[in-house]
């Protein structure tokens, strides 16, 4: 079996990831996890390149590097190949980090790196949903995890009441616009009613009649979770 720590070895797996029509994949990485060390399999890769990129030698920064550098050189490779499967143009990719690097074992590290001085912005991690469809945009709003779900739904108009839905679109109009995570997933405008477009990623990514402009875009921000 393939160094399961080493994010590459997914695209092993990209039959089973696009079987069926439509088609729905769960894929979770690895490589940007813990333990970090001169023997981590990641650093070991890259380590030349995770130094020159890193700039600086204190803390598990440089081993941060390396861990994303490996899942980068998975996300290319996935690109690729459903680029070759003539499968891009009708799949919708969506990445979502679950959680700060807190193997980095050093918040005022991580909070220096990222610009930040407190916990609740240093737990913002990145979130973004591409589609060859949509123009980009970014949503600067505060969301959480629980958006995710309902914001999806939307944009591709599924069959839902949104009853049992946690969250809200995080596309929608009504959300926070402040700096304050506290917020997160408490304004946003509830689900729309049922759409017509088929579930599943082999659709193309639309906008539901009931979402605003900015729903055609790439959506880029950041979320916000509990610390752990």
């Amino acid at each position: 079996m393939e160094n399961y720590q080493m994010d590459r070895y997914l695209i092993n797996g990209f039959d089973q990831m696009t079987e069926g029509n439509p088609f729905f994949s769960f894929v979770i990485t690895l490589s940007g996890h813990g333990p970090y060390g001169e023997d981590n399999p990641s650093y070991q890769a890259h380590a030349e390149a995770a130094q020159a990129a890193a700039q600086r030698t204190d803390g598990n920064y440089v081993y941060a590097v390396a861990g994303a550098m490996e899942t980068d050189q998975f996300i290319g490779e996935l690109v690729d190949a459903l680029t070759q499967a003539n499968l891009l143009e009708d799949t919708v990719l969506i990445f979502y980090a679950d959680h700060y690097n807190y193997y980095m074992m050093d918040d005022a590290l991580n909070m220096d790196i990222k610009g930040v001085d407190n916990m609740n912005m240093l737990q913002h991690t990145d979130f973004f949903i591409w589609s060859a469809d949509l123009e980009a945009t970014q949503v600067d709003k505060v969301t959480s995890s629980v958006d995710v779900l309902p914001t999806i739904a939307n944009l591709f108009g599924l069959d839902t009441s949104g009853a049992f839905l946690v969250g809200h679109d995080g596309l929608g109009d009504q959300g926070d616009t402040s700096s304050s995570p506290t917020a997160a997933g408490t304004m946003g405008r509830p689900i729309g009613p049922a759409r017509a477009a088929a579930p599943g990623t082999r659709t193309g990514l639309r906008r539901s009649p009931n979402s605003p402009p900015s729903a055609t875009g790439c959506w880029r921000g950041t979320t916000t979770h509990d610390q752990e």
